[in-house]
């Protein structure tokens, strides 16, 4: 819905007010204006997908009154509990979209891969920034987008002797169209080989579980034993307390000694377990992948930042190259479920 849209319909509390929900609701002195707040909340709930999230806050006590905000593995959610104004699809893009937030420069302009650009060395985000271009009579100019290292840019401004990293220049006429060209690319070779496209992504979705989590679980194995170990230690040593051999005070210092040490094991050991399952269920995503790209029946024709973030997780941009005078520069396009996806390679296995 667009900003006139909303403009139209008037604000929640003058909803409240005309059908008299709220009893100490008041008029609104303009019932047309939209608080961002009120938007940003809207756009954050999760209800809009048919489900019902309980337990959002929590209160230390029957004395305090002050509700706490509850973290997200605490809540209860209840999928299905009413009809769905949104798809939950549409909902995370949304909620992508609000993370990479796209600030707008001096001149008014925001990137449009702003949040999803990343530099390959040192792991920043890349800066989106506006540069006046002026033609060589100096009569007319243009403004130029351009994306740079957030770490080498801060080293500019600051006047840093010691440089972090590189600037990873690339103008974004360059960068939209190589993203562009890359998904129209990716969207023909799926929609022409859905089945092929199945299979190669889950062989390399094999191929990449079975290395990580062949070292996870030797990991996990090693922590499970080592918790085991301490569990018995904790034994022994009640028992030897509980029959004298070991003084109180002492059992107590042992006792601290060894809970401290089994915390580190098994917080690892909660974490590698929840990764692999993760690794394990990554597979499935590939429908969910192939259903996005089914919403697109014609070819793309310009990127707008709902596509890129429903597509794209992230993009990496290299350092530029200089040979023979010609400036090279590698840019890695990581999709979202699917990776990196080197289509040059598939086509030349099938043909």
């Amino acid at each position: 819905m667009s900003n006139r849209a909303l403009k139209r319909s008037g604000n929640p509390n003058t909803y409240k007010y005309e059908r008299e929900i709220l009893k100490k609701a008041r008029p609104c002195k303009n019932p047309y204006f939209w608080n961002t707040t009120t938007v940003h909340k809207i756009l954050d709930a999760q209800e809009y997908c048919g489900v019902t999230v309980n337990f959002k806050t929590f209160s230390k006590s029957y004395k305090d009154n002050k509700a706490r905000l509850n973290p997200p593995e605490k809540q209860m959610v209840f999928e299905d509990t009413h009809p769905p104004i949104i798809d939950a699809e549409t909902w995370a893009i949304v909620r992508r979209m609000r993370e990479h937030k796209r600030r707008t420069t001096r001149h008014g302009e925001s990137g449009l891969f702003s949040g999803s650009a990343y530099c390959s060395d040192c792991g920043a985000k890349l800066y989106f920034h506006i540069r006046q271009v002026w033609n060589r009579e100096k009569t007319q100019s243009h403004n130029e987008g351009s994306y740079s290292c957030s770490e080498y840019r801060k080293d500019s401004q600051y006047l840093s002797n010691e440089r972090k990293c590189t600037c990873h220049y690339i103008r974004e006429s360059i960068l939209e169209q190589l993203v562009l060209d890359d998904l129209r690319e990716l969207l023909t070779f799926v929609s022409k080989n859905e089945k092929r496209f199945v299979g190669l992504i889950m062989d390399k979705s094999r191929q990449e579980q079975t290395r990580e989590t062949t070292a996870k679980k030797k990991t996990l194995a090693k922590q499970r034993r080592r918790i085991e170990e301490i569990d018995m230690l904790i034994e022994r040593l009640y028992v030897d307390n509980a029959n004298g051999k070991v003084p109180d005070d002492r059992y107590e210092k042992m006792y601290s000694k060894f809970e401290s040490e089994q915390t580190a094991p098994i917080q690892a050991h909660e974490a590698l377990e929840t990764e692999i399952g993760v690794q394990e269920e990554a597979v499935d995503s590939i429908d969910k992948f192939l259903t996005t790209v089914s919403r697109y029946t014609t070819e793309i024709e310009k990127l707008t930042p709902a596509i890129v973030h429903e597509f794209i997780s992230k993009i990496i941009i290299h350092e530029p190259e200089q040979a023979r005078g010609n400036r090279r520069q590698k840019v890695d396009i990581i999709y979202h479920r699917i990776g990196k996806i080197d289509l040059a390679e598939w086509q030349s296995v099938g043909a």
